[in-house]
């Protein structure tokens, strides 16, 4: 899918422009373009065209995708679920990577619509026994680019690339073993925020500078981890064949990969961000988008702190083709204004307009199985002291069991169940237990939730319509914010850890900001939408 976007004096509508004095973060925007005008775009100015929008000044060594299978004419494209014996570099370089036996199968149409290749964790390897032969790493850079997606894999290696002979583990329940490009791996390596959700697409990078003695490995553009001095000590291939699906002989990958870019150089900074980007506008797996200082949530409001994520059902509504939905049509992706971070459809809820203020639009959830995920939440906003706030705004349509956001929790988590009780786990590792509620949340009617968890404090509140949190002091303590683990991703529409007790009614707005608020932040979320829906507020106090 491609969207059109316009030039890169201003942001695409719909999307707030950084506030004045914000700093951009370092990859440029979100918004398919890159301001800094070095590797953000394609066309003959550059050394290779990712694609129509975004080029790099260097060639890669390897480019495999699969979207381009045999890495010349995306015609060629097998059908579904056929075995995948050659997957061919579109580099131009010839490195293709072949596999006779156990063989991965092409899956044509992956996450946006966009084909991968299936690894079964088991034996599916694919191999080119001659790429470090072929490729000079002598210099002792290297860059590397995956997209992938494990499925429900808390082990896994992504390549093997360097001559350490034991178990790569790009990923092994919170740590990593990465031996990548080098002959002794580093153990025990965590990471330095949420380590990538098992369940979530992601992008991993990593990027080797000898001159600089860095080993940085990232996550959607976010370093990971940071490892300076090893790299030029133990830098070493394989001597001969580089692998996907696996590290070295054990741990292979249970999942799906997209695209593989390997260079034998360190990426400029534009480079980097501009492969990032294509991959965004792509496959839309959102990259960090390190914003901060004041937001503007309208031309009256705005906060002191930029939200990690802001859906407005008024705007950056897409299908599964890139077109904006009408009335009653799907919502493959939400779109939020802050950060360009994506709400993608497990199944998707439909566009009501009109549905409320006369004439403003609500996303419809149907109650049965509809809901949306945002990968990797906790990455993506700096929630290391496990606290942050969630603002929503939704209408139930005669719903007496529901939790319309999910951020964490256990699998029952529910704001409102019959007229007496919550069971909620928002921020949460175990749900309220039976908290009385009898009197402000309901089965009818827009309602506006605020949840604010706080560490310090070690106070856990929630507030309906703004005024007196619905809670008692006995209530509000003991507040143990959740871990973003490989189940917990952000859920719209439905409880977090699995889909169920599913929303039936309408969500109009949804921000998650990655601290808690103070009452004056507050009040300016809830006066902004009471000021454009027409709805209900008090301010806290």
């Amino acid at each position: 899918m491609s969207i059109g976007f316009p030039s890169a004096t201003s942001a695409p509508s719909g999307i707030t422009a950084l506030p004045s004095g914000a700093k951009r973060p370092a990859f440029g925007t979100l918004y398919g373009f890159d301001a800094s005008g070095g590797g953000g775009g394609g066309g003959s100015s550059f050394a290779y065209s990712l694609d129509s929008t975004f080029g790099l000044s260097v060639v890669p060594s390897l480019h495999l995708d699969a979207s381009i299978l045999d890495g010349s004419d995306s015609a060629n494209n097998p059908s579904d679920g056929v075995s995948v014996s050659t997957w061919g570099d579109r580099s131009g370089n010839g490195n293709n990577f072949t596999e006779a036996t156990n063989q991965p199968t092409f899956k044509a149409s992956w996450l946006n619509g966009k084909p991968a290749v299936e690894f079964d964790g088991s034996n599916d390897v694919m191999s080119d026994a001659d790429f470090f032969t072929s490729v000079d790493f002598s210099s002792k850079d290297a860059t590397m680019i995956i997209v992938y997606q494990p499925t429900n894999d808390t082990s896994y290696a992504l390549t093997d690339t360097g001559s350490y002979s034991g178990d790569d583990r790009t990923y092994s329940n919170g740590n990593l073993y990465s031996s990548s490009f080098l002959n002794a791996r580093i153990n025990n390596g965590a990471f330095n925020e949420k380590y990538p959700a098992a369940r979530s697409a992601a992008t991993f990078g990593l990027r080797i500078d000898n001159s600089a003695e860095t080993y940085k490995i990232y996550y959607n553009n976010r370093v990971q981890f940071d490892h300076t001095s090893y790299a030029s000590a133990h830098f070493q291939t394989t001597g001969g064949a580089m692998k996907i699906g696996c590290g070295d002989s054990s741990y292979k990958l249970d999942g799906f990969i997209s695209e593989v870019l390997v260079f034998n150089t360190a990426l400029s900074d534009d480079d980097f961000n501009a492969v990032h980007n294509y991959i965004d506008a792509k496959y839309r797996v959102h990259q960090y988008n390190n914003v901060t200082g004041s937001y503007a949530l309208n031309g009256s409001y705005s906060t002191t702190v930029t939200p990690v994520i802001h859906l407005s059902a008024q705007s950056n509504l897409f299908k599964s083709d890139g077109a904006t939905p009408a009335d009653t049509e799907q919502v493959y992706r939400w779109t939020d204004k802050a950060r360009g971070y994506h709400a993608i459809a497990g199944n998707a809820p439909v566009l009501n307009t009109n549905q409320i203020n006369t004439s403003l639009n609500g996303i419809y959830f149907d109650g049965t199985d509809d809901y949306m995920d945002v990968f990797m939440l906790g990455m993506l906003g700096d929630f290391s002291d496990f606290d942050g706030t969630a603002i929503f705004l939704f209408e139930p349509n005669s719903d007496s069991a529901y939790e319309p956001v999910g951020i964490g929790g256990s699998n029952s988590g529910r704001l409102y169940i019959g007229s007496s009780a919550s069971y909620v786990d928002v921020f949460r590792n175990a749900r309220l237990a039976g908290t009385g509620t009898s009197g402000y949340f309901s089965s009818t009617g827009v309602q506006l939730a605020t949840v604010v968890s706080n560490k310090t404090a070690n106070t856990y509140k929630i507030f309906k319509d703004g005024g007196s949190d619905v809670f008692t002091s006995g209530q509000t303590a003991s507040a143990t914010a959740a871990i973003f683990d490989d189940t917990k991703n952000m859920r719209l529409g439905s409880t977090t850890k699995t889909p169920s007790h599913h929303l039936k009614g309408w969500l109009y707005e949804v921000l998650v900001f990655d601290e808690p608020l103070s009452n004056a932040n507050l009040n300016a979320v809830g006066n902004y939408l009471s000021s454009v829906y027409g709805t209900s507020y008090t301010d806290i106090t």
